[in-house]
């Protein structure tokens, strides 16, 4: 399942058409919405880095901050996006990428 998801991700992140409609499909219309805010820069860091499959404490390893301190920007970064989970947080941060 997570091999699926990230030749997923990687479909998406390449802009193929077919990983874009199928993302805008799973989410229906909430990946046409734009972010309520935009991110800050180290709540877009920590997406990033969550995209290329960092865990948290490996994000805090390399921004230097300490574990709960990535999970506060992850729950900033959710509701600027207006996410209900992290996957769904980095699908609508990389459909955004994608305009």
């Amino acid at each position: 399942m997570t091999e699926l998801v990230e030749e997923f991700l990687d479909g998406l992140r390449a802009g193929e058409p077919r990983a874009v409609q199928a993302a805008e499909r799973l989410l229906g219309t909430m990946a046409h919405k734009a972010p309520r805010r935009t991110l800050r820069p180290r709540e877009r860091q920590v997406i990033e880095s969550a995209a290329r499959g960092l865990s948290d404490k490996e994000i805090g390893l390399q921004l230097g901050l300490r574990q709960d301190t990535v999970r506060g920007y992850w729950q900033g970064a959710m509701r600027a996006l207006g996410a209900r989970h992290r996957v769904h947080a980095v699908v609508l941060w990389l459909a955004t990428q994608q305009r």
